[in-house]
């Protein structure tokens, strides 16, 4: 039987893109600190800058590379702008204005793999014609847009796979919209089975979260429901009468597991004073977990030469998580969610506390370690160690080598899969690995950026197991370029 693949990877020598694979999931370290059950309602605060001259607040998304919400809200033909705001509600930084760009702005979804922001809207001041998706750094500048027909709704950011998941409000409002982030163009839709705009991709078991005016819904990739919870937003506190626009924005706070979102009831005349945001716990992870997912170089800690690729880190590097304070009492468990056998993990401590800043703004406190000394400051910490020493402040490590990850793999892998090359960007060669899951004749080809073909790695007839292919761009020029397999 033949069959053939084309899938596509990046290779930069300018600038580092990021992989896309079959099936990939998170790797993070889960940090139980606490055995603890918390209400479902965490806390609730009305939205800043959103309440003032019938603002409607419609997206939001949540930063993980400092631990902080955007919010976006709208004032129909007049401004679009977001706002950054603190867990406690307080606005963080200066407004980004988009309103010279679009109007009634309502889709925001933060580009979880650098500090970007994608935002959508429409293009006409009367909501006449398309609506487009901007692309934008954290000054508001445009760096891509798209086109679309779909009106206004909420989106997220699914960045284990690069892509945008859009969901309308009008129209067919439980369908989601996918686009892919490197080409700007929709690759497939889905039924979410929920007609509330609120959507948030959950990268801890690749599955989402949706959400209506009455509830909260979790669900596989599939469609089907795995729970159900409420949606506390539909009634204002004291008062039993249903609430309109309670389900806007939503967004997954990667460091716990728990979700935001927001409701754009003050437009709809329901609540005065503002429109809220609303913080849940539905699986109790709050005050009991902290994560810190790998693979994109969270400013509080070191991330030196790895990727994500599927289950498990790739590429030679470590990483190190910053200086934890755990309190009077030490943890109860700390997990590496990784793959056996690539990883080893490592511990150390200190008594003292650091001498750096720490940044409180988290369930637990911590001392970045982007710095040079790794968080500590001027307190020398133990030797790392295999188990985590019985102190107050830890730190922990996870190393990989290169080999570990992908060669010397006794197993056939389960199916055809082209991974992203390492290093990447890379100057001037780097190693292409694929899959096979059976014996077939390959042919791995590289692409410019016009298309042309510039050089053919492999074209030849391979065993099934796992494979690699050195690139070197010595005699090329700086740029992006694609590969594509063919079994």
């Amino acid at each position: 039987m033949t069959r053939t693949l084309f899938l596509f990877g990046f290779l930069a020598l300018a600038a580092a893109l990021r992989p896309q694979s079959e099936a990939p999931r998170l790797s993070y370290f889960e940090i139980t600190y606490r055995d603890t059950t918390g209400p479902y309602l965490i806390d609730v605060f009305t939205a800043p800058d959103t309440s003032e001259n019938g603002f409607g607040n419609t997206g939001l998304a949540y930063e993980r590379f400092g631990g902080f919400l955007y919010s976006s809200a709208y004032n129909y033909a007049v401004s679009s702008r977001i706002v950054a705001v603190n867990k406690n509600g307080t606005r963080r930084g200066r407004v980004i204005d988009v309103s010279d760009r679009l109007y009634h702005i309502q889709g925001l979804a933060s580009d979880q793999s650098d500090t970007t922001l994608w935002v959508w809207g429409a293009l006409n001041a009367d909501l006449t014609g398309d609506r487009i998706i901007l692309h934008i750094d954290t000054t508001g500048a445009t760096i891509d847009s798209i086109l679309t027909s779909l009106k206004g709704g909420t989106m997220c950011y699914n960045y284990l796979r690069d892509e945008l998941w859009v969901k309308p409000f009008a129209g067919a409002p439980t369908i989601v919209a996918v686009y892919d982030c490197a080409t700007l163009t929709p690759t497939r839709t889905f039924d979410a089975g929920v007609s509330g705009e609120g959507i948030a991709f959950d990268p801890f078991d690749t599955t989402y979260w949706a959400l209506d005016e009455r509830a909260l819904w979790h669900k596989e990739l599939q469609g089907a429901t795995i729970e159900s919870y409420d949606n506390p937003s539909h009634y204002y506190p004291g008062d039993p009468t249903p609430v309109a626009g309670a389900a806007e924005g939503l967004a997954l706070d990667l460091s716990d597991r728990t979700l935001w979102f927001n409701a754009d009831q003050y437009i709809h005349g329901a609540v005065p004073g503002g429109n809220r945001v609303w913080h849940v716990d539905p699986l109790n992870t709050y005050g009991e977990f902290v994560n810190f997912p790998f693979g994109i170089p969270w400013r509080a800690g070191s991330l030196e030469g790895l990727i994500v690729e599927d289950d498990r880190l790739v590429g030679e590097g470590r990483y190190i998580t910053p200086v934890i304070d755990f309190g009077e009492e030490p943890p109860l468990d700390l997990v590496a969610h990784v793959k056996e056998g690539a990883w080893e993990v490592a511990y150390r401590g200190a008594d003292d506390p650091p001498t750096t800043a720490p940044d409180t703004t988290q369930p637990l406190d911590y001392y970045p370690a982007n710095q040079a000394t790794l968080g500590w400051g001027d307190v020398d910490p133990s030797a790392w160690t295999s188990e985590p020493p019985a102190m107050r402040y830890l730190q922990l490590r996870v190393t990989l080598a290169a080999e570990a990850a992908f060669a010397d793999r006794d197993e056939t892998p389960g199916e055809f899969s082209l991974s992203q090359n390492y290093p990447n960007p890379f100057n001037p060669a780097t190693t292409v690995r694929y899959a096979l899951p059976e014996a077939a004749t390959v042919r791995l080809t590289i692409y410019n950026a016009l298309g042309e073909v510039v050089r053919e790695l492999e074209s030849s007839f391979k065993q099934a197991g796992y494979h690699e292919a050195t690139f070197n761009a010595s005699d090329l020029g700086s740029g992006v370029y694609f590969y594509r397999i063919d079994a």
